[in-house]
């Protein structure tokens, strides 16, 4: 625990040389798949940072295979992640308000891990390859549908709100962008804030609020971004602002 501590603040102080030689320390100590995840977290942040985002990505898909073996479902590619969002879509459409307000919260140590791993996966490819985002948002929808919401389940609904307005599907984008927003209250998600707001005040609410109110909401997202150390986003929000 400690060298997997050190491995990030070393990450944090920018030394990513340091930082491969602690987790291979970690690796060559970790008994189990579990023990080395927080060790890859790092690792595929620090592979962001260095812009080596597609190795990244190649990383963190590995990590959720490798966890997906230990849930109920693994990681799908593209053909089945398409074929299971048509069942996963109306799951979610045909709840009521209080029917996902009831949707209990996760607690399979597994499923959040492969959760925080998704949810970090996702903001890489959301920009870089839409078809693996599209496998990993879904992915993290059926384990919310399967295993209970978690604070990365509102990024997951405010991305799968975006695909739904590109589609052209207003009905549905509005719908899964009330349930993000809804679970963003309840779980008190405010490090997701600057995501979500992001996917969906340049998407289905920019139709629907007054242009003056979108502005202030991408402001919050970069104060708040920027409070809780989401860099990146928090920088979006201002530009887009």
């Amino acid at each position: 625990d400690r060298s997997r501590d050190y491995a990030e603040v070393e990450y944090c102080n920018g030394n990513f040389s340091k930082v491969r030689e602690v987790i291979k320390i970690v690796f060559d100590k970790s008994k189990s798949f579990y023990d080395r995840s927080r060790a890859y977290f790092v690792l595929i942040k620090m592979l962001c940072a260095e812009k080596k985002l597609r190795e990244a990505l190649a990383m963190g898909v590995k990590v959720l295979t490798c966890l997906g073996e230990s849930l109920l479902f693994g990681f799908s590619d593209t053909s089945i992640a398409i074929k299971d969002f048509t069942k996963i879509r109306s799951s979610f459409e045909s709840m009521t308000d209080d029917e996902f307000y009831k949707i209990q919260e996760m607690e399979d140590r597994d499923a959040l891990a492969a959760m925080s791993f998704t949810s970090d996966l996702l903001a890489i490819a959301h920009f870089i390859n839409q078809d693996l985002a599209l496998c990993l948002f879904i992915y993290m929808l059926q384990l919310s549908l399967t295993y209970g919401v978690c604070k990365e389940s509102s990024f997951a609904l405010s991305i799968c709100s975006g695909r739904l307005f590109d589609l052209g599907d207003l009905k549905a984008s509005k719908l899964f962008s009330h349930f993000s927003l809804s679970l963003l209250g309840r779980l008190d998600c405010k490090e997701k804030l600057p995501r979500v707001y992001l996917s969906l005040y340049t998407g289905i609410l920019a139709t629907v609020e007054p242009s003056e109110k979108v502005s202030e909401k991408f402001l919050h997202g970069y104060e708040v971004g920027m409070q809780t150390g989401d860099i990146f986003f928090a920088l979006y929000n201002a530009r887009v602002y």
